[in-house]
């Protein structure tokens, strides 16, 4: 393998940062190279015809430049998209999580339902950045889904925590064209 390294092009590109770049940092085209390197498929690093997939994604962690990138290193495409952003994992059962029925990017409205008092009220709105069901099924089991929400800061992080332990709560799907900002 190192006589054809030295006397052949290297037969692959893989990305690399063209500088260090931090956590959190939302990848533009001019912060990406590529780097020639005939490398084993099994190390998981990212070819460089896949730069228009990366650009606009958001790092996991800081990288320095000439690193090679790796799925890892970046977060899911639409993650944290915004400044102040958190996210916020609920368990839910799965007909309050509207479980089959939302996905990734839909905005839903969580709803509270206090067993105390009377009513249900709408907490905020918030967008779905992942939905994971409960494999378990059976005599004695119940199903439920992990929701991952996105809200825009801290305040709302808290009150839907709060709500989960204290309260029941639920998602709503609104119409499309309901165009409230999410929180």
């Amino acid at each position: 393998m190192s006589h054809r390294s030295a006397t052949q092009p290297a037969l692959q590109r893989y990305l690399v940062p063209s500088r260090d770049l931090p956590a959190g940092h939302s990848i533009a085209a001019d912060d990406l190279g590529a780097i020639g390197l005939d490398l084993p498929a099994e190390l998981g690093v990212l070819p460089a015809e896949l730069a228009d997939d990366v650009t606009g994604r958001v790092l996991r962690h800081g990288v320095a430049a000439l690193d090679l990138l790796r799925p890892g290193d970046l977060l899911e495409s639409g993650r944290f998209n915004g400044p102040g952003q958190l996210e916020v994992a609920l368990d839910l059962p799965a007909a309050r999580a509207l479980a089959g029925s939302v996905g990734v990017g839909d905005r839903v409205d969580v709803l509270v339902t206090d067993p105390s008092a009377v009513g249900t009220t709408t907490l905020t709105r918030a967008t779905v950045v992942a939905v994971d069901g409960d494999e378990a099924s059976g005599i004695g089991t119940t199903s439920n889904a992990r929701v991952r929400l996105s809200v825009s800061d801290p305040t709302t992080a808290e009150l839907l925590v709060d709500a989960a332990v204290r309260s029941e709560l639920t998602l709503a799907l609104p119409a499309p064209s309901d165009e409230r900002p999410a929180s």
